[in-house]
Protein backbone atom coordinates (compact mmCIF):
# COMPACT_ATOMS: atom_id res chain seq x y z
CA UNK A 1 0.00 0.00 0.00
CA UNK A 2 1.54 3.45 -0.90
CA UNK A 3 1.56 6.43 1.52
CA UNK A 4 -1.22 8.57 -0.80
CA UNK A 5 -3.58 5.26 -0.77
CA UNK A 6 -2.77 5.37 3.15
CA UNK A 7 -3.89 8.60 3.11
CA UNK A 8 -6.77 8.24 1.18
CA UNK A 9 -7.97 5.40 3.28
CA UNK A 10 -8.18 7.83 6.49
CA UNK A 11 -4.64 8.58 7.40
CA UNK A 12 -3.69 12.76 8.35
CA UNK A 13 -2.58 14.20 5.39
CA UNK A 14 0.26 16.84 5.41
CA UNK A 15 -2.21 19.59 5.35
CA UNK A 16 -4.51 18.98 8.00
CA UNK A 17 -1.32 18.28 10.53
CA UNK A 18 -0.07 21.55 9.85
CA UNK A 19 -2.97 23.21 10.11
CA UNK A 20 -3.64 21.47 13.54
CA UNK A 21 -0.04 22.11 14.46
CA UNK A 22 -0.35 25.60 13.69
CA UNK A 23 -3.41 26.07 15.99
CA UNK A 24 -1.48 24.46 18.85
CA UNK A 25 1.53 26.81 18.91
CA UNK A 26 -1.09 29.59 18.35
CA UNK A 27 -2.42 28.90 21.54
CA UNK A 28 0.92 27.77 23.28
CA UNK A 29 2.35 31.69 22.33
CA UNK A 30 -1.68 33.39 22.97
CA UNK A 31 -2.30 32.17 26.17
CA UNK A 32 0.50 33.19 28.20
CA UNK A 33 -0.31 36.88 27.57
CA UNK A 34 -3.69 36.67 29.19
CA UNK A 35 -2.97 34.21 31.65
CA UNK A 36 0.48 35.92 32.93
CA UNK A 37 -1.16 39.66 33.13
CA UNK A 38 -4.47 38.51 34.58
CA UNK A 39 -2.60 36.20 37.48
CA UNK A 40 -0.14 39.70 37.49
CA UNK A 41 -3.40 41.63 38.91
CA UNK A 42 -4.35 39.13 41.22
CA UNK A 43 -1.36 38.98 42.97
CA UNK A 44 -0.98 42.58 43.11
CA UNK A 45 2.25 43.40 41.12
CA UNK A 46 0.69 45.75 38.76
CA UNK A 47 -2.42 47.44 38.76
CA UNK A 48 -5.05 47.86 35.90
CA UNK A 49 -3.82 51.11 34.91
CA UNK A 50 -0.41 49.59 34.04
CA UNK A 51 -1.70 46.64 32.44
CA UNK A 52 -3.97 48.81 30.00
CA UNK A 53 -0.85 51.16 29.53
CA UNK A 54 1.58 48.12 28.85
CA UNK A 55 -1.00 46.51 26.05
CA UNK A 56 -1.76 50.14 24.54
CA UNK A 57 2.10 50.75 23.95
CA UNK A 58 3.91 49.25 21.30
CA UNK A 59 6.48 47.62 23.10
CA UNK A 60 5.08 44.67 24.65
CA UNK A 61 2.34 44.10 21.76
CA UNK A 62 4.85 44.32 19.10
CA UNK A 63 7.02 41.48 21.17
CA UNK A 64 3.97 39.50 21.79
CA UNK A 65 2.83 39.44 17.88
CA UNK A 66 6.42 39.28 17.21
CA UNK A 67 7.22 36.22 18.97
CA UNK A 68 3.73 34.32 17.60
CA UNK A 69 4.48 35.30 14.31
CA UNK A 70 7.92 33.46 14.06
CA UNK A 71 6.66 30.51 16.02
CA UNK A 72 4.11 30.24 13.53
CA UNK A 73 6.42 30.15 10.73
CA UNK A 74 9.16 28.39 12.45
CA UNK A 75 8.20 25.60 14.15
CA UNK A 76 6.04 24.03 11.31
CA UNK A 77 8.10 24.42 8.70
CA UNK A 78 10.59 22.32 11.42
CA UNK A 79 7.72 19.46 10.39
CA UNK A 80 7.19 19.85 6.61
CA UNK A 81 9.11 16.70 6.09
CA UNK A 82 6.67 14.90 8.26
CA UNK A 83 4.49 16.57 6.18
CA UNK A 84 6.16 16.20 2.88
CA UNK A 85 5.99 12.14 4.10
CA UNK A 86 2.20 12.15 4.45
CA UNK A 87 1.70 13.59 1.10
CA UNK A 88 4.09 11.16 -0.71
CA UNK A 89 5.53 13.94 -2.18
CA UNK A 90 8.53 12.67 -4.60
CA UNK A 91 11.98 12.83 -2.27
CA UNK A 92 10.49 12.72 0.72
CA UNK A 93 11.51 10.01 3.17
CA UNK A 94 10.63 8.09 6.53
CA UNK A 95 13.62 8.84 7.63
CA UNK A 96 14.07 12.55 7.41
CA UNK A 97 10.12 12.34 9.12
CA UNK A 98 11.00 10.88 12.15
CA UNK A 99 14.10 12.72 12.32
CA UNK A 100 12.75 16.23 12.50
CA UNK A 101 10.04 14.57 14.99
CA UNK A 102 12.86 13.53 17.21
CA UNK A 103 14.28 17.14 16.94
CA UNK A 104 11.09 19.08 17.72
CA UNK A 105 10.90 18.42 21.33
CA UNK A 106 14.14 20.73 21.73
CA UNK A 107 13.51 23.37 19.22
CA UNK A 108 10.04 23.70 21.14
CA UNK A 109 10.79 23.73 24.32
CA UNK A 110 13.83 26.05 23.68
CA UNK A 111 11.88 28.57 22.00
CA UNK A 112 8.95 28.19 24.30
CA UNK A 113 10.98 29.07 27.29
CA UNK A 114 12.91 31.93 25.58
CA UNK A 115 9.84 33.58 25.06
CA UNK A 116 8.69 33.35 28.83
CA UNK A 117 12.25 33.94 30.23
CA UNK A 118 12.30 37.49 28.02
CA UNK A 119 8.73 38.54 28.84
CA UNK A 120 9.35 39.55 32.59
CA UNK A 121 11.87 41.90 31.41
CA UNK A 122 9.77 42.98 28.58
CA UNK A 123 6.47 43.53 30.86
CA UNK A 124 8.25 45.40 33.53
CA UNK A 125 10.50 47.59 30.47
CA UNK A 126 7.20 48.31 28.79
CA UNK A 127 5.48 49.29 32.62
CA UNK A 128 8.74 51.30 33.63
CA UNK A 129 8.94 53.54 30.23
CA UNK A 130 5.56 54.33 29.54
CA UNK A 131 3.26 53.88 33.08
CA UNK A 132 6.08 55.31 35.40
CA UNK A 133 6.38 51.93 37.50
CA UNK A 134 9.18 51.32 39.57
CA UNK A 135 10.35 47.62 39.69
CA UNK A 136 11.83 46.18 43.07
CA UNK A 137 13.77 43.43 42.93
CA UNK A 138 10.82 41.73 44.75
CA UNK A 139 8.77 42.24 41.39
CA UNK A 140 11.27 41.08 39.32
CA UNK A 141 11.22 37.81 41.26
CA UNK A 142 7.30 37.85 41.31
CA UNK A 143 7.07 38.14 38.02
CA UNK A 144 9.75 35.26 36.83
CA UNK A 145 7.04 33.07 39.73
CA UNK A 146 5.05 34.06 37.26
CA UNK A 147 6.53 32.78 33.85
CA UNK A 148 7.32 29.71 35.95
CA UNK A 149 3.72 29.02 36.26
CA UNK A 150 3.11 30.11 33.10
CA UNK A 151 5.27 27.99 31.19
CA UNK A 152 3.83 24.80 33.09
CA UNK A 153 0.14 25.54 32.73
CA UNK A 154 0.70 26.15 29.11
CA UNK A 155 3.61 24.15 28.01
CA UNK A 156 2.91 21.28 29.49
CA UNK A 157 -0.26 20.59 28.17
CA UNK A 158 -0.13 21.62 25.12
CA UNK A 159 3.54 19.73 24.16
CA UNK A 160 1.40 16.58 24.94
CA UNK A 161 -1.20 17.65 22.73
CA UNK A 162 1.43 18.29 20.01
CA UNK A 163 2.84 15.03 20.33
CA UNK A 164 -0.50 13.33 20.22
CA UNK A 165 -0.96 14.56 17.16
CA UNK A 166 2.44 13.78 15.81
CA UNK A 167 1.28 10.38 17.26
CA UNK A 168 -2.04 10.09 14.73
CA UNK A 169 0.37 10.87 12.18
CA UNK A 170 2.80 8.60 12.53
CA UNK A 171 0.54 6.09 12.71
CA UNK A 172 1.57 4.13 9.69
CA UNK A 173 5.34 4.16 10.60
CA UNK A 174 7.67 1.97 12.25
CA UNK A 175 9.55 4.22 14.78
CA UNK A 176 13.01 2.54 15.72
CA UNK A 177 12.95 4.08 19.29
CA UNK A 178 10.49 6.02 21.30
CA UNK A 179 10.26 9.56 20.61
CA UNK A 180 8.89 10.89 24.02
CA UNK A 181 9.58 7.87 26.97
CA UNK A 182 6.70 7.07 29.03
CA UNK A 183 9.22 7.69 31.94
CA UNK A 184 10.32 11.17 30.81
CA UNK A 185 6.35 11.91 30.80
CA UNK A 186 6.09 10.08 34.26
CA UNK A 187 9.01 12.60 35.33
CA UNK A 188 7.26 15.56 34.16
CA UNK A 189 4.39 15.39 35.22
CA UNK A 190 5.40 14.40 38.74
CA UNK A 191 8.03 16.92 38.87
CA UNK A 192 6.21 20.03 37.11
CA UNK A 193 2.78 19.26 38.51
CA UNK A 194 3.78 20.05 42.16
CA UNK A 195 6.51 22.55 41.14
CA UNK A 196 3.06 24.73 39.37
CA UNK A 197 0.91 23.81 42.45
CA UNK A 198 3.45 25.00 45.20
CA UNK A 199 4.56 28.00 43.14
CA UNK A 200 1.06 29.21 43.02
CA UNK A 201 0.47 28.83 46.81
CA UNK A 202 3.92 30.72 47.88
CA UNK A 203 2.71 33.48 45.41
CA UNK A 204 -1.09 33.79 46.93
CA UNK A 205 0.37 33.77 50.36
CA UNK A 206 2.24 36.54 49.83
CA UNK A 207 -0.23 38.19 48.13
CA UNK A 208 -2.39 37.62 51.09
CA UNK A 209 -0.16 38.14 54.12
CA UNK A 210 2.94 40.37 52.79
CA UNK A 211 5.22 38.09 54.35
CA UNK A 212 7.77 36.32 52.30
CA UNK A 213 11.42 35.42 54.15
CA UNK A 214 14.41 33.17 53.67
CA UNK A 215 12.44 30.54 55.68
CA UNK A 216 9.70 30.33 53.02
CA UNK A 217 11.92 30.87 50.08
CA UNK A 218 13.53 27.29 51.81
CA UNK A 219 10.42 25.36 52.26
CA UNK A 220 9.21 26.25 48.86
CA UNK A 221 12.65 24.68 47.24
CA UNK A 222 12.69 21.62 49.95
CA UNK A 223 8.90 20.67 48.69
CA UNK A 224 10.52 21.06 44.95
CA UNK A 225 13.41 18.84 45.51
CA UNK A 226 10.52 16.59 47.34
CA UNK A 227 8.35 16.85 43.89
CA UNK A 228 11.43 15.88 41.88
CA UNK A 229 12.72 12.77 44.27
CA UNK A 230 9.37 11.42 44.27
CA UNK A 231 9.14 11.48 40.46
CA UNK A 232 12.67 10.03 39.84
CA UNK A 233 11.06 7.26 41.84
CA UNK A 234 7.98 7.01 39.99
CA UNK A 235 10.37 7.50 36.70
CA UNK A 236 12.26 4.86 37.76
CA UNK A 237 9.76 2.48 38.64
CA UNK A 238 8.03 2.98 35.11
CA UNK A 239 11.72 2.50 33.13
CA UNK A 240 11.81 -1.26 35.86
CA UNK A 241 8.59 -2.28 34.22
CA UNK A 242 9.30 -1.24 30.74
CA UNK A 243 13.31 -2.55 30.86
CA UNK A 244 12.19 -6.15 29.79
CA UNK A 245 10.21 -4.64 26.32
CA UNK A 246 12.15 -2.04 25.86
CA UNK A 247 15.34 -4.37 25.07
CA UNK A 248 13.60 -5.54 22.30
CA UNK A 249 13.04 -2.45 20.31
CA UNK A 250 15.25 -2.89 17.47
CA UNK A 251 16.07 -6.51 18.00
CA UNK A 252 16.55 -8.61 15.37
CA UNK A 253 13.54 -10.74 14.36
CA UNK A 254 12.69 -13.83 15.25
CA UNK A 255 14.11 -13.41 18.32
CA UNK A 256 16.21 -16.16 19.56
CA UNK A 257 15.04 -18.46 22.29
CA UNK A 258 17.69 -17.62 24.67
CA UNK A 259 16.49 -13.63 24.15
CA UNK A 260 12.85 -15.13 24.09
CA UNK A 261 14.08 -16.54 27.60
CA UNK A 262 15.37 -14.11 29.44
CA UNK A 263 12.21 -11.86 28.70
CA UNK A 264 10.71 -11.68 32.52
CA UNK A 265 8.24 -8.98 34.04
CA UNK A 266 9.48 -6.89 36.59
CA UNK A 267 6.79 -5.22 37.83
CA UNK A 268 3.15 -6.44 38.90
CA UNK A 269 1.20 -4.12 37.14
CA UNK A 270 -0.47 -4.02 33.57
CA UNK A 271 3.11 -3.89 31.83
CA UNK A 272 4.31 -6.63 33.73
CA UNK A 273 1.31 -8.64 32.65
CA UNK A 274 1.83 -7.69 29.32
CA UNK A 275 5.43 -8.55 29.32
CA UNK A 276 4.14 -12.55 30.02
CA UNK A 277 1.46 -12.40 27.53
CA UNK A 278 3.82 -11.24 24.93
CA UNK A 279 6.84 -13.53 25.97
CA UNK A 280 4.30 -16.42 25.71
CA UNK A 281 3.02 -15.54 22.37
CA UNK A 282 6.91 -15.19 21.33
CA UNK A 283 7.40 -18.75 22.69
CA UNK A 284 4.36 -19.66 20.15
CA UNK A 285 5.62 -17.84 17.89
CA UNK A 286 9.46 -19.85 18.01
CA UNK A 287 8.26 -23.20 18.80
CA UNK A 288 5.74 -22.98 15.58
CA UNK A 289 8.94 -22.37 13.71
CA UNK A 290 10.66 -25.43 15.12
CA UNK A 291 7.72 -27.54 13.91
CA UNK A 292 7.77 -25.91 10.72
CA UNK A 293 11.65 -26.57 10.66
CA UNK A 294 10.76 -30.38 11.54
CA UNK A 295 8.34 -30.23 8.38
CA UNK A 296 11.19 -28.68 6.02
CA UNK A 297 13.31 -31.61 7.55
CA UNK A 298 10.75 -34.35 6.99
CA UNK A 299 10.83 -33.38 3.44
CA UNK A 300 14.76 -33.27 3.20
CA UNK A 301 15.20 -36.50 4.92
CA UNK A 302 12.32 -38.36 2.68
CA UNK A 303 11.87 -40.68 5.83
CA UNK A 304 15.70 -42.21 6.36
CA UNK A 305 16.63 -43.83 9.43
CA UNK A 306 18.57 -40.78 10.50
CA UNK A 307 16.23 -38.24 9.56
CA UNK A 308 13.54 -40.38 11.47
CA UNK A 309 15.31 -41.09 14.23
CA UNK A 310 16.51 -37.12 14.35
CA UNK A 311 13.19 -36.16 14.02
CA UNK A 312 11.65 -37.90 16.67
CA UNK A 313 14.12 -36.69 18.97
CA UNK A 314 13.33 -33.46 17.77
CA UNK A 315 9.48 -33.77 18.56
CA UNK A 316 10.58 -35.13 21.84
CA UNK A 317 12.98 -32.15 22.70
CA UNK A 318 10.21 -29.24 21.77
CA UNK A 319 7.48 -31.03 23.16
CA UNK A 320 9.89 -31.06 26.49
CA UNK A 321 10.10 -27.27 25.87
CA UNK A 322 6.44 -26.21 24.91
CA UNK A 323 4.83 -27.78 27.88
CA UNK A 324 7.68 -27.29 30.53
CA UNK A 325 8.18 -30.55 31.25
CA UNK A 326 10.60 -32.67 32.23
CA UNK A 327 10.46 -35.86 30.42
CA UNK A 328 8.34 -36.63 26.95
CA UNK A 329 7.66 -39.59 24.88
CA UNK A 330 6.71 -40.78 21.57
CA UNK A 331 4.15 -44.11 21.84
CA UNK A 332 3.24 -45.55 18.27
CA UNK A 333 0.61 -48.13 18.08
CA UNK A 334 2.33 -51.45 16.41
CA UNK A 335 -1.02 -53.34 14.64
CA UNK A 336 0.15 -56.65 14.75
CA UNK A 337 0.86 -56.71 18.73
CA UNK A 338 -1.81 -54.38 19.11
CA UNK A 339 0.09 -52.56 21.92
CA UNK A 340 1.43 -49.09 21.71
CA UNK A 341 5.20 -49.11 21.55
CA UNK A 342 7.24 -46.20 23.18
CA UNK A 343 9.76 -45.61 20.46
CA UNK A 344 11.36 -41.89 21.56
CA UNK A 345 11.76 -40.61 24.98
CA UNK A 346 14.06 -38.14 26.88
CA UNK A 347 17.57 -39.55 27.58
CA UNK A 348 17.30 -42.36 25.00
CA UNK A 349 17.79 -42.90 21.75
CA UNK A 350 15.03 -43.55 19.17
CA UNK A 351 14.64 -47.70 19.01
CA UNK A 352 11.87 -48.52 16.72
CA UNK A 353 11.49 -52.19 18.75
CA UNK A 354 10.78 -49.79 21.90
CA UNK A 355 12.03 -48.83 25.18
CA UNK A 356 8.22 -50.00 26.79
CA UNK A 357 4.97 -51.93 25.31
CA UNK A 358 1.50 -51.16 26.92
CA UNK A 359 -1.58 -53.03 25.94
CA UNK A 360 -4.31 -51.35 25.45
CA UNK A 361 -6.83 -53.10 27.79
CA UNK A 362 -4.48 -51.80 30.65
CA UNK A 363 -4.30 -48.02 32.63
CA UNK A 364 -2.09 -45.96 31.61
CA UNK A 365 -2.76 -42.10 30.11
CA UNK A 366 -1.49 -42.90 26.88
CA UNK A 367 -3.75 -45.86 26.71
CA UNK A 368 -6.44 -43.66 27.94
CA UNK A 369 -5.73 -40.66 24.81
CA UNK A 370 -5.23 -43.31 22.45
CA UNK A 371 -8.68 -45.31 22.99
CA UNK A 372 -10.70 -41.89 23.49
CA UNK A 373 -8.92 -40.26 20.78
CA UNK A 374 -8.65 -36.95 22.77
CA UNK A 375 -6.00 -35.34 24.55
CA UNK A 376 -5.52 -35.50 27.88
CA UNK A 377 -4.10 -33.55 30.75
CA UNK A 378 -3.61 -34.40 34.55
CA UNK A 379 -2.05 -32.13 37.35
CA UNK A 380 -1.71 -34.70 39.80
CA UNK A 381 -1.03 -38.21 38.69
CA UNK A 382 -0.51 -39.59 42.53
CA UNK A 383 -4.83 -40.44 42.76
CA UNK A 384 -6.05 -40.24 39.21
CA UNK A 385 -7.50 -43.67 38.24
CA UNK A 386 -6.73 -43.20 34.44
CA UNK A 387 -3.12 -43.48 35.67
CA UNK A 388 -1.17 -46.51 35.34
CA UNK A 389 0.87 -46.42 39.37
CA UNK A 390 3.73 -48.77 38.23
CA UNK A 391 4.45 -45.92 35.73
CA UNK A 392 3.89 -43.62 37.63
CA UNK A 393 6.58 -44.94 40.33
CA UNK A 394 8.88 -46.03 37.21
CA UNK A 395 9.28 -42.78 35.43
CA UNK A 396 8.25 -40.39 39.00
CA UNK A 397 5.66 -38.86 37.13
CA UNK A 398 3.77 -35.78 38.89
CA UNK A 399 1.54 -34.17 36.26
CA UNK A 400 1.03 -35.06 32.49
CA UNK A 401 -0.38 -34.44 29.56
CA UNK A 402 -1.01 -37.06 26.12
CA UNK A 403 -2.02 -36.13 22.60
CA UNK A 404 -3.40 -38.86 20.20
CA UNK A 405 -1.28 -38.75 16.95
CA UNK A 406 -3.62 -38.00 14.48
CA UNK A 407 -3.00 -39.18 10.87
CA UNK A 408 -6.37 -38.46 8.64
CA UNK A 409 -8.62 -39.85 9.75
CA UNK A 410 -6.62 -42.66 12.45
CA UNK A 411 -4.45 -42.28 15.54
CA UNK A 412 -1.35 -44.12 15.15
CA UNK A 413 0.14 -43.25 18.67
CA UNK A 414 0.45 -41.02 21.17
CA UNK A 415 2.17 -38.16 22.06
CA UNK A 416 3.14 -37.59 26.12
CA UNK A 417 4.81 -35.59 28.12
CA UNK A 418 5.17 -35.59 31.89
CA UNK A 419 6.83 -33.63 35.06
CA UNK A 420 8.21 -35.10 38.08
CA UNK A 421 8.29 -33.77 41.81
CA UNK A 422 6.07 -30.84 40.93
CA UNK A 423 2.66 -30.63 39.68
CA UNK A 424 1.95 -28.83 36.30
CA UNK A 425 -1.65 -26.69 35.97
CA UNK A 426 -1.73 -27.05 31.64
CA UNK A 427 -3.12 -24.42 29.42
CA UNK A 428 -5.23 -24.03 26.11
CA UNK A 429 -1.95 -23.18 24.95
CA UNK A 430 0.17 -26.28 26.02
CA UNK A 431 -2.81 -28.35 24.94
CA UNK A 432 -2.64 -26.14 21.56
CA UNK A 433 1.05 -27.07 20.88
CA UNK A 434 1.61 -30.47 22.25
CA UNK A 435 -1.80 -31.55 19.85
CA UNK A 436 0.68 -29.90 17.14
CA UNK A 437 3.64 -31.91 17.44
CA UNK A 438 2.12 -34.89 17.86
CA UNK A 439 0.32 -34.08 14.50
CA UNK A 440 4.03 -33.61 13.25
CA UNK A 441 5.53 -36.61 14.89
CA UNK A 442 2.46 -38.60 12.78
CA UNK A 443 3.55 -37.30 9.40
CA UNK A 444 7.16 -38.55 10.79
CA UNK A 445 5.65 -41.61 11.63
CA UNK A 446 4.31 -41.91 7.77
CA UNK A 447 6.84 -41.08 5.91
CA UNK A 448 9.03 -43.92 7.89
CA UNK A 449 6.41 -45.99 7.67
CA UNK A 450 6.03 -45.79 3.61
CA UNK A 451 9.74 -45.97 3.23
CA UNK A 452 9.41 -49.43 5.12
CA UNK A 453 6.89 -50.50 2.38
CA UNK A 454 9.04 -49.14 -0.46
CA UNK A 455 12.26 -50.97 0.54
CA UNK A 456 10.29 -53.97 1.65
CA UNK A 457 8.53 -53.94 -2.50
CA UNK A 458 11.73 -53.47 -3.74
CA UNK A 459 13.67 -56.12 -2.09
CA UNK A 460 10.25 -58.33 -3.88
CA UNK A 461 10.98 -57.34 -7.23
CA UNK A 462 14.34 -58.06 -6.79
CA UNK A 463 13.59 -61.41 -5.36
CA UNK A 464 11.11 -62.00 -8.31
CA UNK A 465 13.56 -61.27 -10.98
CA UNK A 466 16.19 -63.41 -9.43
Amino acid sequence: MTVAEQTSEGQMSGKELLRRLRWLIFNAWNIPPVFGLSFILLIGVLQPSHVVGILTTPLEPAYIVGWLAFSIWFLPRMMRPLADWLDGKPGCSAEFAQRSVYRFPLVFWTTFLIYLAVAPASVIVAAEIYTGFVATPYDWFRIELVALIVSIIVGLPIFFLIFDLFGQALGAMKLSRPIVAIRTKVFLIGALVPLLIDTMLVQYYWTRTGYFSLETFGVWLLLEALAIGGSLIFAHSFAQSLSPLQALIGANQPLPEARIAALRARSTDEIGVLTADYRALLEKQWLQGEILDINNRLLRSAGGDFGTAAVFQKVVELCCKATHAAQAFVIVFDQDANQLVGVAQTGFDYRPEGHFRLRLDEISVAVWAFNHRQTIAIEDCRDDPRVSQMMRAHFNIRSAIAAPMWLDEYVIGVLMAVTHDVPHTYSGRDIALIEGLAHEAAYALHVQQLREDRLRAEAERLEHQE
